[in-house]
């Protein structure tokens, strides 16, 4: 009886390890109206939440790559949060008060399918 309870014991508590993983994925996202580090400054602020540990710019195809750990956080959610901060994020249009709400100098730019404008 001794043995089936050490031996049950010792497989819950290995299961349980099982808890403490990390699923770290990469995520690009399609950013059209970041133009200059200020952009990047203002996504990288939105995006100081738990879950997400790196945060890459390339303002020449106006990407974001965001390394997050999936099981805190989802890619919908990291998506949600750029267009939340006032840029498009893939398919997901900016908010629309979060774009007012930035410098005037990012306000004008365009985005890539104005017929999403409508």
């Amino acid at each position: 009886m001794k043995r089936f309870i050490f031996t049950f014991l010792t497989l819950i508590l290995f299961l349980n390890t099982g808890c403490f993983k990390q699923d770290v994925r990469k995520l690009t996202v399609s950013t059209p109206q970041m133009e200059n580090s200020e952009c990047a400054t203002i996504i990288t602020n939105a995006l100081r939440i738990k879950g997400i540990s790196n945060v890459d710019f390339d303002l020449d195809t106006k990407t974001v790559v965001v390394t997050y750990d999936s099981l805190f956080i989802s890619s919908k959610n990291i998506e949600t949060v750029i267009s939340k901060s006032g840029f498009d994020a893939n398919s997901i249009l900016a908010n629309p008060l979060s774009r007012s709400k930035l410098p005037a100098k990012l306000k004008e730019s365009k985005r890539e399918n104005p017929q999403n404008d409508k």
